[in-house]
């Protein structure tokens, strides 16, 4: 008999194939049944200008690119669940299209005209899926998302307008075209079919915000069709619109395959002898919207699964997929999240579950179109108010928002304008004309970013010192020279749009001839190309005839700025013309100041009673201190003492210099530098006096030698010369009272 613990044993998990096709086929048929609502909604949008009669085939036309394009694209894509749908983006285009084709038909049989009008709409969609595997196969994926935002935001705006206005002559149960007699149709108007349609709209919203995880837009059907259904019970006369008739639920060739038809063919080819620009138009527009769509909403996916896929190999699929669907006389198709995300939240893993959800959207279409035709038309069309609501770009709001709080800076204001601007020529003239109104725009915008300054700010060394700490003459000599050096703080790309604007500022700093040196920071430049870089040697060459030397932080021979440079012939010389941060350049200026003043040598060595720590003190006095110390040489990169070690002694520096610098990581190149000692000066005594423990690394630069002095030693001199003793501490108060002078000058460098 088994014991307790090992009948308790879970047995280890056994991967089951069949068990694993039930759990994506159950997710998968959840999945087309809570997105059945946006094909309806959709469909009835895309042919809706052809007239009630069309409202049929536009219904098929969703559910066949739902169908057949979603079963390509879970075969050949490769996001973290590749499911297909349609968006109200690329149908109000393909939407927009038909609008531009059905007058050309007028005095035509009107089933000619029809399949006329759905052969030309489908072949743009074809049109549009070869120019997506085009996009796929340049690797085109990650420049489909360069399109401007605010042009995007516009455009998306303006979608979201015309399809509310769209949905008015449903909403308010007035015959199509009634809106242009203007104010006169307002008795016409039935309020319990707009309060119908409402209602749909807000269950969608209510249960989207109380109860997120549920089917909203499948919700919002039900309520509404069974209000519809109750009001019309209580009161058959009351007007509560239109239902959407008959809806044909089989997919025959001639229904699938409009191109097939004589009459149709003869149709198209005269719709697109009158409308070539229209028709290849709407096809770009097509590929590049349903692209930029598919591959955001791809990579949303990827975010929320922690995965990663290829966006050419998407464009690919999704080409595939709206070569097929159009074929078909299906609506253009791209990456549908909702469907992915119910799929995922279902339990469904893998393209399976896509599969399933395609075929289950078929059968959904054929087993129950005549439930289909039943549906209100106010309905559908509440529906379409919240498509259009969740059109509407969150990045405008916050815009709106920020203007409204009295933020008015330039970028805000003509990222707002243009918004206005892509989202009204969208409304007045189209999608074509709207977006193609933004990209020349926001190219021009563009072209005034480039021409404007790429100085973020200007200071002098006055302002911004190094952190060397030099003797008190050097010091007094450098308090006014530090003004003459002038720095110039990038930001930007230093190329071909903005070298030569630079190079205009920066001369300028310089035309006087009292700017001996001119460093530009270049930390927070984020790209140099040829033209920068040769604009860059010329004007250093200018600089040098005047007198004035050109340097220039963040530019290291290891570092992007630095290869870029060397590579187009910038002569970079590291100490000399380039360094690695501000601090090292402005230091390489002082000392270019202090030579031409006649104090070169400030490494040089000095007696050790001529330290700071000895100021005030008798020539006995002086000779017992010495006494103490204890001399130690060190080489170039030597540490006196690492950060954490315990210090019972200080140091003074007498030849050389030692920088005092976070450890970092351990490579030289990652230090950060708190301050560099020149000789005279002292270090080591916070530890000490506090017993705490070293605060920071202290390197020797180059040859250097200091002499020590142990805290020991102090304690015994204070027993019998407590004087001498306390004249040490003041002297050890006053170098570091000085110390955290310099400290709190270089604070404001340290904010930039």
């Amino acid at each position: 008999m088994p014991s307790p613990i090992s009948a308790a044993t879970p047995a280890p998990p056994r991967t089951d194939i069949g068990l694993l096709w039930w759990r994506d086929g159950i997710a998968g048929s959840i999945a087309a049944i809570v997105t059945i609502a946006s094909l309806l909604t959709l469909g009835l949008l895309a042919y809706a200008p052809l007239g009630e009669a069309a409202i049929g085939i536009g219904m098929q036309a969703a559910f066949t690119a739902a169908a057949v394009g979603g079963v390509v694209v879970a075969l050949f894509g490769r996001s973290a669940m590749p499911t297909a749908g349609v968006s109200s983006a690329t149908t109000l285009i393909l939407a927009s299209l038909v609008a531009q084709l059905a007058p050309s038909l007028h005095g035509v049989d009107s089933a000619a005209a029809i399949g006329a009008v759905v052969c030309v709409a489908s072949g743009c969609v074809v049109m549009a899926g070869v120019l997506q595997l085009l996009f796929g196969a340049l690797r085109l994926g990650s420049l489909v998302r360069l399109v401007p935002l605010p042009v995007l935001a516009g455009f998306m705006n303006g979608v979201a307008i015309l399809i509310v206005v769209a949905q008015l002559p449903l909403l308010l149960g007035l015959a199509p075209g009634a809106l242009e007699r203007g104010w006169a149709v307002v008795g016409e108007v039935q309020p319990a079919t707009l309060a119908v349609g409402l209602i749909t709209a807000a269950t969608v919203w209510l249960t989207g915000r109380f109860a997120p995880r549920a089917p909203a837009a499948l919700c919002g059907l039900v309520v509404g069709s069974l209000l519809y259904a109750a009001l019309s019970g209580w009161d058959p006369q009351l007007p509560l619109g239109a239902l959407a008739g008959f809806v044909p639920h089989h997919f025959t060739p001639s229904e699938m395959l409009p191109m097939l038809s004589p009459a149709a063919r003869a149709g198209a080819l005269q719709l697109v002898q009158q409308h070539l620009v229209e028709v290849l138009l709407s096809a770009l527009l097509l590929a590049v919207v349903a692209s930029l769509e598919s591959v955001l909403a791809a990579l949303a996916a990827d975010q929320s699964q922690d995965t990663r896929h290829d966006p050419d190999r998407e464009l690919l699929a999704f080409g595939l997929a709206n070569i097929v669907a159009g074929a078909c006389a299906g609506l253009p198709v791209v990456f549908s999240r909702s469907r992915a995300i119910a799929i995922l939240g279902a339990g469904g893993r893998s393209p399976r579950a896509a599969v399933v959800a395609s075929v289950v959207t078929a059968l959904l279409f054929i087993g129950a179109a005549p439930l289909i035709g039943l549906l209100p038309l106010t309905v559908l069309a509440g529906l379409m108010l919240t498509v259009a609501a969740s059109l509407v770009d969150g990045w405008t709001h916050e815009l709106v928002v920020q203007l409204a709080a009295g933020k008015r800076t330039r970028d805000l204001v003509e990222s707002l304008a243009l918004v206005v601007v892509v989202c009204g020529a969208t409304l007045a003239f189209g999608f074509v004309a709207g977006v193609g109104i933004g990209v020349v725009l926001s190219m021009i915008a563009l072209i005034r970013t480039l021409d404007r300054s790429l100085v973020r700010s200007r200071f002098t060394a006055a302002t911004r010192p190094s952190r060397r700490l030099y003797p008190h003459a050097a010091e007094r000599v450098l308090r006014e020279a530090r003004r003459r050096v002038a720095l110039l703080q990038l930001e930007g790309a230093v190329f071909f749009g903005s070298a030569d604007r630079l190079a205009v500022e920066a001369e300028a700093q310089a035309a006087d001839g009292s700017c001996p040196v001119l460093i530009l920071d270049l930390k927070r430049v984020t790209t140099i190309d040829a033209s920068g870089a040769v604009a860059l040697q010329r004007l250093a060459n200018r600089l040098a005839r005047g007198g004035t030397v050109l340097c220039m932080a963040g530019v290291s021979l290891g570092n992007e700025h630095g290869r870029v440079l060397q590579a187009f012939g910038f002569d970079v010389r590291p100490g000399e013309n380039c360094f690695a941060d501000v601090d090292h350049a402005v230091e390489a200026a002082e000392l270019r100041l202090l030579a031409a003043a006649g104090q070169a040598h400030v490494d040089s060595a000095i007696d050790l009673r001529a330290s700071v720590l000895f100021d005030g003190l008798s020539s006995a006095d002086a000779a017992r201190v010495g006494s103490a110390f204890v001399p130690r040489p060190l080489a170039a990169g030597e540490r006196v003492f690492a950060r954490g070690e315990a210090g019972s002694s200080l140091f003074v520096l007498t030849e050389g210099a030692v920088s005092i610098v976070d450890p970092g990581n351990g490579e030289r190149a990652s230090r950060r530098r708190f301050a560099t000692l020149s000789p005279g000066m002292m270090f080591g005594e916070i530890a000490m006096l506090d017993d705490e423990g070293r605060t920071a690394d202290a390197v020797a630069d180059i040859d250097s030698q200091v002499f020590e002095l142990r805290r020991a030693d102090i304690d015994a001199m204070s027993r019998d010369a407590p004087a001498l003793t306390a004249r040490l501490y003041r002297n050890v108060a006053v170098h570091l009272s000085q110390r955290l002078r310099s400290a709190s000058t270089t604070l404001g460098a340290d904010a930039d």
